[in-house]
């Protein structure tokens, strides 16, 4: 079974494994050495700054306080994710930049899905801002799904405005 268009199936899988190795290490050691505050980067800039974020993502409804909040927030991450699987086995071969945006957006998914269950928030460290403009705290799982997104969207654009010359030329 081959994920993705040109004989490079392996990769999605070695980028899904980097990815989730990467982002448990760097959640071990945001949690084991942020603890007493956090550690100027570049400054002014980016910080490494520890949060548990008990919310979704960029933090939103990590204030919010209700009963069943974490299962109802696993819950809903782990049915999206089996979602996104179903659709990445039935629409294969995917073409390259989808599969790998898909392994980066599962890889995030899933690790922040394990702090979920493990933990009952997810461990946030990365902290940027300029002046008083500030970026949610997020971390490398955070940065893998969104990188994912936009890589799957990109080559959406692709592949659209290639569809478009073909029935253009023919």
């Amino acid at each position: 079974m081959q994920l993705i268009d040109g004989g490079r199936g392996w990769l999605p899988a070695a980028l899904f494994a980097g990815i989730a190795v990467l982002d448990r290490i760097t959640k071990w050691l945001a949690s084991e050495r942020l603890v007493d505050g956090a550690v100027q980067v570049i400054p002014n800039h980016l910080q490494f700054s520890l949060v548990h974020n008990s919310g979704i993502a960029f933090g939103m409804l990590d204030g919010a306080d209700f009963a069943g909040k974490p299962l109802l927030l696993t819950g809903l991450s782990a049915g999206l994710l089996v979602a996104i699987v179903i659709f990445a086995v039935k629409s294969r071969p995917l073409p390259f930049l989808t599969g790998i945006g898909l392994a980066a957006l599962l890889a995030g998914a899933a690790s922040n899905i394990a702090d979920r269950v493990a933990l009952g928030y997810v461990v946030d460290f990365i902290d940027m801002y300029v002046g008083t403009s500030h970026w949610p705290t997020y971390n490398v799982a955070d940065a893998a799904i969104s990188s994912g997104v936009i890589l799957m969207l990109l080559d959406g654009v692709v592949e659209w405005r290639r569809a478009r010359r073909a029935d253009a030329a023919g």
